[in-house]
């Protein structure tokens, strides 16, 4: 049988191996970020044509978030986690071993579409693993998962590049991946032995593709959720514009820093994300989601501004604000939650996933040809500017939302 977080609470073991399956996934999705410098050089690509690389992967998220969404009001976690493995493992071997940049560019698309069916499946199965009191600490385990997994994933993807070499530690990468299928596999048989296929773990099918008819929204509450989609997009404007892109640029091109180095400094960002989206969870369920959002993007401004400075502290500087900043992201998926009651919450938070997507794959494609036209200071007004456009929409429009779906 199914088990239906929305109505019981998933186990905590559920917890802990749908979590630690979205971190391995993610760690490997994203050794590739500080290879970028030691591969444009390789294959003779500049820091526009890198910015490609993050383009071409958000593009593999966005045609799959939508049906990807949907699968999980379906099909369980562990069934669609073992898919993503799958795909994860072709993806990397193909970053591997690719002779020219366009082959780049189609392995970054194929790991963008593992990418997005472990995020989407993620986050559909935290948002209904625990009443609306606690919604928002369940969220930042995911959030927690989901970035620290992506700032490990360069600091590992470095360390391998010193000795191995940027294809070598890719190869790392598809090493993961392949053992992450044999992990949620087995996981999958002792949950359920009968069914180790199909729904061993998860959300069950979404009342809203049973014959119970779908609520309707008041238009109030439709409102507020357009208005919250535009916290996916910019802040992942921004996560795809520097962390992914040019802050190991910068590193290697201003501070002269390898792959290594910067892969540390990245692992440092890990560190901070899981604090932040730990206290911006407890924050949430204690004193409003509200209260945890709006903080969160007034870091990220001081950690953009930052950027604005010479000198490798203001490098580090900037990747530990930004960092702890993005527990606004955990913050916005919770209210999604709760406006919505969960209903057919894996379509509503495809669309969420959907919108963070196209800020990842704008964001990268602006920013970098603002680099290479502008300079690093250019760059950075352009990102302040959209994140304080954010911050006084969400402060001035967005209504609490805790007691909601309680």
């Amino acid at each position: 049988m199914a088990i239906s977080a929305r109505d019981s609470g998933a186990p905590p073991a559920h917890l802990v191996i749908v979590g630690g399956a979205v971190l391995l996934a993610s760690i490997a999705a994203f050794f590739r970020v500080p290879i970028l410098p030691s591969l444009g050089t390789e294959l003779r690509m500049d820091a526009a044509q890198l910015g490609l690389i993050t383009t071409s992967f958000a593009l593999g998220r966005i045609v799959t978030d939508m049906p990807a969404g949907r699968l999980t009001d379906r099909v369980s976690a562990l069934t669609l986690l073992s898919t993503s493995s799958l795909v994860l493992t072709v993806g990397s071997l193909l970053f591997a071993i690719a002779p020219t940049p366009m082959a780049v560019l189609v392995a970054a698309f194929v790991l963008g579409i593992a990418s997005s069916i472990t995020t989407t499946t993620g986050i559909t199965f935290f948002a209904t693993a625990r009443p609306a009191a606690s919604r928002g600490r369940s969220l930042a385990l995911y959030s927690a998962s989901l970035l620290v997994g992506q700032a490990l994933g360069p600091t590992a993807g470095g360390l391998l590049a010193g000795p191995f070499g940027w294809r070598g530690a890719l190869y790392g990468a598809a090493a993961v991946a392949a053992g992450l299928i044999v992990v949620t596999r087995i996981a999958a048989i002792a949950v359920h032995p009968a069914v180790g296929s199909i729904r061993a773990i998860g959300v069950a099918p979404s009342r809203s593709h049973a014959a119970i008819p779908r609520a309707t929204l008041d238009p109030s509450v439709v409102r507020q959720i357009r208005i919250l989609l535009f916290v996916p997009f910019t802040l992942f404007f921004v996560l795809g514009s520097l962390p992914q892109t040019l802050l190991p640029i910068i590193g290697a091109d201003s501070h002269g820093l390898d792959a290594a180095t910067i892969g540390l400094a990245l692992g440092l960002g890990g560190l901070c994300r899981l604090v932040g989206v730990l206290v911006g969870g407890r924050v949430s369920d204690r004193f409003g989601r509200k209260t945890a959002l709006v903080p969160g993007m007034l870091l990220m401004l001081g950690g953009v501004a930052l950027l604005a400075l010479d000198g490798v502290s203001a490098w580090i500087g900037a990747i530990v604000l930004i960092s702890l900043g993005t527990s606004g992201l955990g913050s916005a998926a919770t209210m999604l939650t709760d406006l919505t009651g969960g209903d057919g919450i894996g379509r509503r938070m495809g669309t969420f996933r959907l919108f963070g997507d196209l800020g990842w794959i704008t964001g990268p494609f602006i920013a970098t040809r603002i680099y290479v036209a502008a300079g690093q200071r250019a760059t950075v007004a352009v990102l302040w500017i959209l994140l304080l456009a954010l911050t006084l929409i969400t402060g001035s429009l967005v209504r609490e939302t805790r007691d909601h779906g309680a």
